[in-house]
């Protein structure tokens, strides 16, 4: 089976590779860009490589042996950002992000090859194809579905307004995202091998590993977003610099979102372990169509309209069909689930309030530095006290954990 996994990546990446390849001149003709041809042709190879180290992290990451994966993903992130900051440095502009994705891709492959564990193929298979195929229809259509509406947003404004605009909602992305990159997706990660495994051997455990993943993503999500959308303009002008300072209103918005996208961003990776790929893939097609729809419906209002617009309809239709099928496929009462979002919620109004205080009486936050330090180490003393009277505190114990065992 895992050599027709390995076949069917096979096919899907080279197929992927070379319509991107061939379709480089029609986007950047649409974009009016031809400096995206050679950009997107290279980007075809990166595409073509990743099968060939996908088999080896999964087998990896069911068998929860996750330090391999660290260190191949670390040291190949390293080798990335050598590689970009030498080659920006040298004159080489946006190309520069090119190779250093394909060196990072290569490096990865290479690397996790050390790791390879005995059961993984070294040749495609299709004895299983059918079977391989059946199922991954369903998570493919999900991913596919989950990046066009990543990205829809950005698409649809660099080809409807200025690239000065688009690169202010870039930027305002890239900073809202910091959440998946610094927590989420390592999380989720986690998630699926962990429910897998849970369900494997012991089914009656779910529904608490369940309720503990929940207490974790939104006792770190909902401070994390409130925080952020409170201090847009520091955030903005300490990681960006103040010529980016326009972004904030963005950054807003699109913080308001996250919150309402946080409360069931855990569950479709529970379903994944669950092996309900089916029913992730009706949610992510129906959110990403609606999201992109609303998004074409609206372009022509304005960037914040736009945003706000997507916020409003997705926050909606996530919560009526997560709900539901959160009661029927995990056997979670939806006045349960509910309940569980209380101590969060608590613990971050609670923690936030300092800094959603001094907003309100202090706004001018470069007059008042000391102050916003002051109130800044205030909310993260009473968020790790709250978060200890908590399933949550499970991550501040193995924290702990590990770094009493290195000692």
């Amino acid at each position: 089976k895992l050599a027709s996994c390995f076949s069917l990546m096979l096919m899907a990446g080279t197929l992927s590779a070379v319509t991107l390849y061939f379709f480089a001149t029609p986007i950047a003709e649409f974009y009016e860009r031809e400096t995206l041809i050679p950009m997107l042709q290279l980007l075809a190879l990166n595409v073509g490589l990743s099968p060939f180290g996908t088999i080896v992290d999964s087998v990896l990451r069911r068998k929860m042996e996750f330090f391999p994966l660290t260190l191949c993903s670390l040291a190949s992130s390293i080798l990335s950002s050598a590689v970009m900051i030498y080659l920006a440095f040298s004159g080489y502009g946006a190309m520069s992000l090119v190779y250093g994705a394909l060196a990072q891709t290569i490096s990865y492959i290479v690397l996790i090859q050390a790791f390879r564990p005995s059961i993984v193929p070294r040749s495609p298979s299709l004895k299983h194809f059918g079977d391989v195929f059946h199922y991954s229809k369903y998570s493919g259509t999900s991913n596919i579905f989950g990046q066009l509406g990543n990205y829809s947003s950005e698409l649809i404004v660099g080809k409807l307004y200025t690239m000065e605009i688009l690169g202010f909602l870039s930027k305002a992305n890239s900073v809202v995202t910091m959440f998946n990159k610094l927590f989420f997706d390592a999380m989720a990660q986690v998630i699926s091998p962990l429910i897998a495994s849970t369900k494997r051997s012991n089914n009656r455990e779910v529904i608490r590993s369940i309720k503990t993943i929940t207490n974790v993503q939104l006792n770190f999500a909902w401070p994390f977003f409130m925080l952020l959308g409170l201090l847009s303009d520091p955030v903005i002008y300490i990681l960006l610099g103040e010529q980016w300072l326009e972004v904030t209103d963005l950054l807003i918005i699109l913080c308001i979102s996250r919150l309402g996208y946080s409360i069931f961003q855990h569950i479709n990776p529970i379903l994944m372990g669950l092996g309900l790929a089916k029913s992730v893939m009706r949610i992510e097609v129906a959110s990403n169509i609606s999201r992109i729809t609303i998004l074409l419906l609206t372009a022509h209002y304005g960037i914040e309209a736009m945003l706000i617009s997507v916020a409003v309809v997705n926050t909606v239709l996530r919560t009526s069909m997560y709900l539901p099928l959160i009661n029927s496929e995990l056997q979670i009462p939806i006045k349960t689930y509910l309940s569980w979002l209380f101590k969060p919620l608590l613990c971050t109004f609670i923690s936030i309030s300092p800094v959603a205080l001094t907003r309100t009486f202090a706004p001018e936050w470069q007059n008042n530095i000391t102050l916003y330090i002051a109130v800044i180490l205030l909310t993260m003393a009473t968020w790790f006290v709250l978060l200890s009277k908590q399933p949550a505190a499970i991550v501040l114990k193995s924290i702990m954990g590990n770094f009493t065992n290195k000692n």
